[in-house]
């Protein structure tokens, strides 16, 4: 608590200060030692390193390898120790393993290690793998080209027109060809097709609807227009639809007589 003894020195010059400066018709506070009055109301509170025990202050007691933190009303353990009840114990880091939290109150595996009751040991890294950043796994991933199994990794096997995806475990077809089983073969576009948006398959173009393996256009009859799907079509405003046709509405009749 040496350390401490400037602080002290301040709140007591302050306590004294601020009791000098009472008026003689005002009532005295009851402030206990080690304690210094509040600058509002009746009111006091304990000094640094010293904590409210009803109408007293009492020293708090910092444990050996702990410190008080700012507010001087609690501790801490240093680095490399952890709380228990009362006290600081030091942490037991077993074999390849390191303190890994802020406070040091803790500890991890080294990289190429894992934990297994409590102790550290070493992941066995299969052929044409590595060992992963991720301690909710096996521990290792397969390189790219491979996929994993149960205990290994094999390698990928891209077909022609093909390439691996970017985790690179697993193919996809170039644009222009579609997956059926093991092989990427070309999309056979029909007149007024195009291919979609992923390159796998086709798509009509507006006014033309999709068939098999052909786009028919379609047909529009009079006073109708492509709807908005561009596979269909619908009355302009004013006719409706009876059959396959499009028949002025009556209303419409009318106002043209």
């Amino acid at each position: 608590m040496k350390t401490h003894l400037p602080i002290r020195l301040l709140t007591a010059t302050f306590a004294l200060l601020l009791c000098t400066s009472l008026s003689a018709g005002e009532p005295a506070r009851s402030v206990p030692a080690h304690a210094i009055p509040t600058s509002y109301g009746s009111g006091w509170d304990c000094e640094y390193g010293y904590a409210r025990a009803d109408d007293t202050c009492v020293e708090i007691a910092v444990p050996k390898h702990a410190y008080l933190d700012p507010s001087g009303r609690s501790w801490h353990c240093d680095r490399g120790y952890a709380k228990r009840d009362a006290a600081c114990l030091a942490v037991k880091i077993p074999a390849n393993a390191y303190l890994h939290t802020s406070s040091g109150d803790g500890w991890r595996c080294e990289r190429g290690f894992r934990e297994v009751d409590s102790t550290c040991v070493a992941i066995r890294v299969p052929t044409n793998a590595h060992v992963s950043e991720s301690s909710f796994d096996a521990g290792w991933e397969c390189d790219r080209g491979y996929s994993s199994t149960t205990d290994g990794c094999v390698a990928v096997i891209v077909p022609a027109h093909g390439y691996l995806t970017k985790q690179g475990d697993h193919w996809k077809c170039d644009r222009g060809y579609a997956k059926a089983a093991a092989n990427c073969v070309a999309v056979v576009v029909p007149a007024n097709g195009f291919l979609n948006e992923y390159g796998n398959d086709w798509s009509c173009e507006r006014g033309h609807r999709q068939g098999v393996a052909a786009c028919a256009a379609v047909t529009v009859p009079q006073n109708a227009h492509i709807d908005y799907g561009g596979d269909s079509w619908q009355c302009n405003r004013g006719y409706h639809n009876v059959g396959a046709e499009c028949v002025g509405d009556l209303k419409a009749d009318r106002s043209r007589e």
